[in-house]
């Protein structure tokens, strides 16, 4: 069994580092940050997250996603390094409403981030829904920061409907946020 999780860990560092290099390539301004979080396999979660200096991984997910869609393991890794280098992993609030409306405004903020940039390496299409809710925030702040979005969600009288189409968005703005927030509050407890 030993042997089979060291060849998990080289084949899936290899991969991280393989990924983490090409953003560094594309993004040098952050090639720094990108070698900051240390990869670590975690078998009891189902892609990929992060504690803010860790980032814990499944190596089926990692494998997965390297071979079938490159571009989208990119944007995920991006998408993690940003809520580090934002802080976003320790503003988390403990009501559970508020927390879902923090990890939404989160999502937010770094993905219109990612869409801003001028990268291939990056790009994804913008849906006609995700833009729509870019400029609802932005009509109430020109920057779009977590907490402003954040603030913005707080002051919403969102119909049933409307919170739905928030938590889709999120879902398609970043599928393994999920596991991550679960890392993130089980790593918290140790």
């Amino acid at each position: 069994m030993s042997g089979n999780r060291e060849a998990l860990e080289a084949a899936s560092e290899k991969i991280w580092n393989y990924t983490v290099t090409e953003l560094g390539l594309a993004l040098p301004f952050l090639r720094g940050a990108f070698f900051l979080l240390s990869p670590q396999l975690d078998l009891r979660i189902q892609n990929i997250g992060t504690d803010g200096s860790t980032v814990a991984y499944q190596p089926r997910y990692l494998m997965q996603a390297f071979l079938e869609d490159p571009r989208s393991l990119r944007r995920t890794c991006f998408h993690l390094f940003l809520h580090c280098i934002f802080r976003h992993v320790y503003h988390v609030p403990e009501e559970a409403r508020a927390r879902e409306d923090w990890d939404i405004a989160a999502d937010i903020a770094v993905e219109y981030l990612a869409d801003s940039l001028d990268e291939d390496i990056l790009r994804e299409t913008e849906s006609d829904t995700r833009r729509a809710w870019y400029e609802r925030f932005l009509a109430e702040s020109r920057i779009m920061t977590a907490e402003r979005i954040y603030h913005s969600l707080q002051g919403m009288d969102l119909s049933f409907d409307e919170r739905e189409e928030l938590r889709r968005q999120r879902k398609s703005l970043c599928p393994p946020r999920r596991s991550a927030g679960r890392m993130r509050r089980s790593m918290s407890k140790k």
